[in-house]
């Protein structure tokens, strides 16, 4: 059962939202102001326009759409029944779920707080396919004016040339406020390994991602993916303000045969379909078969 947070919170639900007004408008200048600077590239003053042209639309959205509460109880309820159904990963369910009870219960102490987390895992293990699934979440719940995914990789934090990634990272993070920012093999986001530096090659971007989530707690989500060892090496190990802004790691592990049977078998429940009572059998067949093919290779 969710419970409205009291009364007494009203003041910090304001105070957050005049937070985020400002946030915006400094936002827009900072990108308007790259717009027009001779020193960047075509590329760069395409990326900022973009950038400000995404922030004006989230700001003309805030100053529009009051907070709703009774309704983002109804739709976050509704979003994390669905969420439950999910095959696997109870913790990372029960994570999410309590998230959704202490905000709206307790709304704005959340928003002074990290709200970012890693996603970890091998292939195939559906980072990509929660984390559009947690964004919704979030929109419902009225924690995000949106509840929209930006998903991206580290391409789009790295620039073509030297101390120019800090600067395109800040961009991106600021074009996508209100949202959940997900980023498929966050690790490479540092880049290579110079022998000649002693350093990563894009460090300026993972110090920048470590100096923006700081500013804008509370304004946005990001979810960080990518495989458990290399996170560890070159996502947390290059800057180790990263570890207090990612205080969750979340370990997907491997589905086995039965579980991918399961999650197939939920995906075309929906569907006009006549179940045989040996189809369960014929796709742990299946499953088997392919893995035995891939080992294979």
């Amino acid at each position: 059962e969710i419970v409205p947070k009291p009364a007494e919170e009203d003041q910090a639900v304001a105070e957050r939202y005049f937070r985020k007004l400002k946030l915006a408008e400094a936002t827009i200048v900072d990108m308007k102001s790259a717009q027009q600077n001779g020193k960047n590239t075509a590329v760069q003053k395409v990326r900022a326009e973009m950038a400000a042209r995404d922030t004006e639309r989230a700001y003309e959205r805030m100053l529009l759409k009051p907070f709703a509460f009774i309704k983002h109880c109804n739709d976050a309820a509704s979003k994390l029944s669905d969420f439950k159904k999910l095959g696997g990963n109870p913790q990372l369910k029960e994570f999410v779920a309590l998230l959704v009870q202490g905000y709206l219960q307790k709304g704005t102490r959340l928003f002074g707080q990290y709200q970012n987390f890693t996603l970890e895992g091998p292939s195939g293990v559906g980072k990509t396919t929660w984390a559009k699934k947690i964004a919704s979440v979030y929109g419902a719940m009225g924690m995000l004016l949106y509840s929209d995914i930006v998903q991206t990789d580290a391409t789009a934090f790295i620039a073509e040339w030297k101390n120019q990634s800090g600067p395109l990272t800040k961009q991106k993070i600021l074009g996508s406020l209100e949202k959940v920012l997900f980023i498929d093999e966050a690790y490479a986001v540092a880049g290579t390994w110079d022998d000649r530096s002693n350093q990563w090659t894009s460090k300026d971007a993972i110090d920048m991602i470590v100096a923006q989530l700081d500013q804008i707690r509370g304004l946005q989500v990001m979810i960080a993916a990518g495989y458990q060892k290399d996170m560890t090496a070159q996502f947390f190990g290059v800057n180790s303000g990263m570890i207090r802004r990612f205080a969750t790691r979340f370990i997907l592990p491997k589905y086995s045969h039965y579980q991918l049977a399961d999650i197939m078998q939920k995906m075309l429940g929906g569907r006009k379909a006549v179940w045989h009572w040996s189809t369960p059998v014929c796709l742990e067949i299946a499953l088997d078969k392919l893995e035995r093919l891939a080992r294979a290779q």
